[in-house]
């Protein structure tokens, strides 16, 4: 094979990466992205998701599956290529942990500085630094991630953080509660269900979509009352086989 095909091959991989949430996985990943049925399905999942939000029908996806099964960083590549596809987007992704929100800013500033990346969707930009910035600078630090030129950002914070003045058009939901121990907690819930409607859900744009991704925990965790409040729930079960 000589340089021009190999050239060919890689632009034909790149088009098919900004069309394809499953084909940019495999290309951004390498050899490090698990293939199986289930990665790939995930990733059509996630791609009518964004259908969905692109044509104002607000989609409401809750993905149910067990700890240890890779759901954060399918989620995390799906944000980096929402970005790529649409930088003016607004993205707030919250989650019981701090850590785990640190963990997905820092994996997407990987992913936003990586050849790939630029290579898929050159005009997509983060700033290079990645100190404090000045006023009127684009922002890059553990918290958000702005886009150069753009409106739209990747935000993080924990459930019942502050996130007041934002706005946003996809909210993610990742694992908002902690654990069988604190879901069993009719405090608990009824905290983190109370953060989500009068801060979280307030921050949403006209035709915002909400995307929750957990392991079920109680019957009247977030997920479960989500179901009860609105119409148009798109449920996901992938119970793990003991």
């Amino acid at each position: 094979m000589n340089i021009s095909d190999i050239e060919l091959l890689e632009k034909i991989a790149i088009e098919e990466s900004r069309e394809s949430i499953w084909a940019y996985r495999q290309l951004l990943n390498g050899k490090k992205l698990k293939l199986g049925w289930w990665q790939k399905e995930i990733s059509e999942v996630l791609q009518c998701f964004y259908t969905e939000l692109c044509n104002g029908d607000k989609p409401i996806y809750i993905i149910q599956a067990p700890p240890q099964h890779g759901k954060s960083s399918q989620i995390v590549d799906f944000v980096s290529w929402v970005a790529g596809k649409n930088p003016s987007l607004k993205a707030i992704y919250s989650s019981f942990s701090e850590r785990l929100g640190i963990r997905a800013n820092l994996r997407l500033q990987k992913i936003y500085d990586s050849e790939k990346f630029k290579k898929i969707f050159p005009l997509t930009k983060i700033n290079d630094s990645n100190s404090v910035t000045v006023s009127g600078q684009t922002l890059r630090n553990r918290d958000i991630i702005e886009y150069i030129g753009e409106e739209g950002f990747f935000r993080n914070t924990t459930v019942r953080g502050a996130i007041t003045g934002e706005s946003l058009d996809i909210g993610i939901i990742d694992d908002p509660i902690k654990g069988r121990a604190e879901a069993n907690s009719k405090i608990v819930r009824e905290g983190t269900w109370d953060w989500f409607t009068d801060d979280f859900f307030s921050r949403y744009s006209e035709n915002a979509g909400t995307l929750m991704i957990l392991t079920r925990w109680h019957v009247e965790d977030p997920a479960g009352l989500l179901e009860k409040e609105s119409q148009n729930v798109k449920i996901f079960k992938y119970p793990a086989i003991a």
